[in-house]
């Protein structure tokens, strides 16, 4: 697989272009243009997608969390309702991959909660809406994923799978977390991997304990180049960098370049729940974090997002866009 810089588009529908001093001003701080999309109207938005044809299209997006404001939201309108205006756009795709940050939880007063500060946990009826909008594969290798224990991680795990949503970069022990997700799609074979640079120490998968794959440079050059001798296209997950921050480490620089080296065509960062560049390293692309996707943090900055879409013709990377949106509103008002 090979990615140019010149097959980028930033897709920006105009008549929800938000011309805001903020949007200009956050040029300067990011490689690619971007800006805001409202998602409060009377009207249907995204509607008028590219008609393109490719043979598949490929969907990303950054972390998935289902816990607090947005639980309230769903329980009242539902859970698709989360994704009114950009329903369009996902179901437009033939395969999506992101990060669940919020594990599925069936009781969490069973679990044994971990011992950390902020617990985070949604319902299991969230995999069927996840399954709704074309959402494939979800990366677990994070620092929530094990917030309910054991017993919240095989929960999340049986109902993403109940659902027909398969999962990387998490299991019930060192072997299964290691797996890798292979999906073939007309001519083109994709592998899903997923790792997380930041975790508790309770969170870390071994031999026989249930957990996260960490990003180790010997397991990570393992696992990718094998995926890359049996797949067109390989995407690696990361959980990493600096929360709240839009510049991105000299650390998240190493092990992208690294992942890319080893076999990567694609590295999808999360955790900082903001958005952070694009890097076109060598064949592949590096998008350091997406930001939140569903997320109810109140700053303005955890609000900004994107959508991105990838379409190939046969086995080869098109084109690719990136669709700006803004989390309007992440909460029931009072």
């Amino acid at each position: 697989m090979y990615f140019r810089s010149n097959n980028f588009k930033s897709k920006i529908p105009y008549y929800k272009k938000k011309a805001t001093l903020h949007v200009f001003f956050s040029l300067i701080f990011f490689l690619f243009f971007y800006g805001f999309l409202i998602l409060k109207t009377e009207e249907h938005t995204l509607a008028n997608i590219t008609s393109k044809k490719a043979s598949v299209t490929l969907g990303l997006v950054g972390d998935l969390m289902f816990a607090r404001g947005i639980q309230d939201i769903g329980e009242v309108y539902g859970y698709e309702h989360v994704f009114s205006y950009v329903a369009p756009l996902m179901q437009s795709c033939d395969f999506i991959t992101g990060n669940l940050e919020s594990p599925i939880v069936v009781d969490c007063k069973a679990a044994l909660k971990a011992p950390k500060k902020i617990h985070l946990s949604s319902l299991p009826k969230v995999a069927k809406t996840l399954k709704k909008m074309h959402i494939c594969c979800l990366n677990l290798a994070n620092n929530h994923i094990k917030d309910y224990g054991r017993q919240g991680l095989l929960d999340t795990i049986n109902s993403l799978h109940k659902n027909n949503i398969q999962v990387i970069g998490a299991g019930l022990d060192l072997h299964t977390a290691s797996k890798i997700f292979y999906k073939k799609l007309a001519h083109l074979k994709i592998a899903c991997l997923g790792f997380s640079d930041i975790l508790p120490c309770s969170f870390l998968a071994t031999r026989d304990r249930s957990g996260v794959l960490p990003l180790k440079s010997t397991l990570s050059s393992k696992l990718v180049r094998r995926a890359k001798k049996n797949a067109d296209l390989v995407i690696v997950h990361v959980h990493w960098g600096n929360e709240y921050s839009k510049n991105v480490t000299l650390r998240q620089k190493k092990l992208a370049h690294s992942l890319i080296d080893f076999g990567a065509d694609i590295v999808l960062g999360h955790h900082p729940h903001t958005l952070q560049q694009v890097e076109f390293y060598k064949k592949g692309v590096i998008f350091y974090s997406l930001g939140n996707f569903v997320f109810d943090q109140p700053f303005s900055f955890t609000k900004e997002t994107v959508f991105v879409r990838i379409c190939f013709q046969e086995n080869k990377a098109s084109y690719l866009e990136v669709y700006p949106i803004f989390i309007f509103k992440a909460a029931l008002e009072s």
